[in-house]
């Protein structure tokens, strides 16, 4: 079920003069409309592929917490494990836990939300930006993040999402970790791109 998590409150005059008219209605005051702009869809668990594994998944999913199932075959076999993402240390010296209730966010699960937003018919992640362009509304910033790229035993590439600069934890813990992104610069310019420089991102919509 879908839950109204914002709405925008308007005040727009009634026609006619104050008082009754010939049905009865009251006239020329105002009336206050609730206009929903946010419907939650569901809460979960950001869940990604294991450090320590390669092959699986390359992106980076919001799991819900009441699961669903079809057919299901026992056993690992041949397919691939997702597993609770983590903040690695770094990236939660970063963020801040003004929404986790005081809670570490280090080394503990990532909570998710998917969310429709009304009227907005294009949201664009934008790295290595802080605001939004101009006309575009800011859903939320944060930093560009990233599991492990991974060594000469194991590598392999996953996705980048943009990690809320106020995240909230799970209660327990996974065996996948968020990193931050960082940029290498030669091809990229270095006046512009420093290395090692965390890189920040913004979610807009429109």
């Amino acid at each position: 079920m879908s839950i109204v998590v914002s709405t925008t409150t308007i005040s727009e005059q009634t026609k006619g003069h104050p008082g009754l008219n010939p049905k009865g209605e009251e006239e020329g005051k105002d009336k206050v409309k609730v206009i929903v702009t946010i419907l939650l869809l569901f809460t979960g668990y950001i869940a990604g592929p294991l450090t320590a594994s390669s092959g699986g998944t390359n992106d980076h999913l919001c799991l819900p917490e009441n699961p669903t199932w079809n057919k299901v075959v026992e056993g690992e076999g041949y397919s691939r494990m997702i597993t609770g993402v983590n903040l690695e240390n770094v990236m939660a010296s970063l963020v801040s836990d003004a929404n986790n209730e005081g809670k570490p966010l280090a080394n503990s699960g990532s909570r998710c939300a998917v969310c429709y937003r009304f009227k907005r018919s294009m949201v664009q992640m934008i790295p290595a930006q802080t605001e939004c362009p101009s006309r575009w509304t800011k859903e939320y910033g944060g930093y560009l993040a990233s599991d492990y790229t991974g060594s000469r035993r194991v590598s392999y590439r996953t996705s980048a999402i943009c990690l809320d600069e106020a995240p909230e934890s799970a209660d327990s813990a996974g065996k996948s970790y968020l990193y931050p992104v960082t940029a290498e610069c030669g091809a990229l310019p270095c006046d512009k791109f420093p290395i090692g420089h965390e890189l920040a991102c913004v979610v807009c919509s429109k």
